[in-house]
């Protein structure tokens, strides 16, 4: 049986690149291919050469969404292929072969900012008297460098009151008058407006600001203090933006420690006061 003939890239020169576009993990463009066996072909791969060695860790080969052209036909079709999440942004030039055809292809990689931040949560329970250690690992994931700068106060909201902030639905609607459709304006703004801040939360980075590279992983040094002026037993909230991610913090702040008096030592303390009153008469 005669091997089936491959594709051919449809109204474009030998010479003319094809161009493809988007972040590292997504690198798309319409190609316009033929089919000109009397069956149908499914293309399932297409294998990229880059010699200029920019892309870094590129693999040859790109499995992408299976794509049918059935016999003879003629048609632009989607490709995306996956690069290295570490692809340098911007413009790099490879050959593309489908099937044993082979065109130049211009790839525009966009920057692409993305971090994990591991734990993403920090509980504190403790920490009026002395700052709190905690620690963070943060990965870079994207293809661009960044520097993480000291975190400073995070502000925090009651967990468990259901206290909302009232003050701009009742200046709204002083301001709007006492008409139906102005009422339900301000209780729009209402939905809008979350819980009061209570207190803010002091969080350092002593080491100071921390630069990643692509593919780069730190770990940070927090110093956390809960503020004295937070209410006694309760629970708190508040988030710090990291980038593109989120640090959440959750404080539970615990009963001062009161000195509790021992049964019986205050009568033995009137006893002893009596017993020396006497001696000195």
């Amino acid at each position: 049986m005669r091997a089936p003939a491959p594709v051919t890239f449809a109204g474009r020169s030998a010479d003319e690149p094809l161009v493809l576009s988007g972040p590292p993990g997504r690198v798309a463009g319409r190609v316009s291919l033929r089919n000109p066996n009397a069956a149908s072909l499914v293309l399932r791969q297409a294998t990229l050469s880059d010699r200029s060695g920019r892309l870094g860790n590129m693999p040859m080969r790109h499995p992408f969404a299976p794509i049918v052209l059935r016999a003879e036909e003629e048609r632009a079709v989607e490709v995306v292929i996956a690069l290295d999440r570490a692809a340098a942004p911007g413009e790099h030039r490879v050959e593309f072969d489908i099937m044993g055809q082979v065109r130049p292809a211009i790839l525009t990689v966009s920057e692409h900012v993305a971090l994990r931040v591991e734990p993403n949560r920090i509980v504190v329970m403790e920490g009026r008297e002395r700052p709190v250690a905690a620690q963070i690992c943060v990965s870079n994931e994207g293809n661009v460098s960044f520097t993480i700068h000291d975190i400073r106060d995070v502000d925090l909201t009651d967990d468990v009151s259901d206290a909302l902030d009232l003050r701009a639905a009742v200046a709204l609607l002083n301001e709007l008058g006492d008409r139906p459709d102005h009422f339900a304006a301000a209780l729009v703004a209402l939905g809008a407006h979350p819980r009061p801040v209570v207190a803010r939360l002091p969080v350092r980075m002593p080491a100071g600001t921390v630069r990643l590279d692509p593919g780069q992983a730190a770990k940070i040094e927090l110093e956390i203090v809960v503020p004295r002026a937070l209410p006694e037993r309760g629970r708190y909230r508040g988030t710090a933006a990291i980038l593109t991610a989120d640090l959440e913090f959750i404080v539970i702040a615990a009963a001062a420690a009161r000195v509790q008096p021992v049964p019986g030592a205050a009568s033995s303390a009137k006893r002893s006061t009596r017993r020396s009153a006497g001696k000195t008469r």
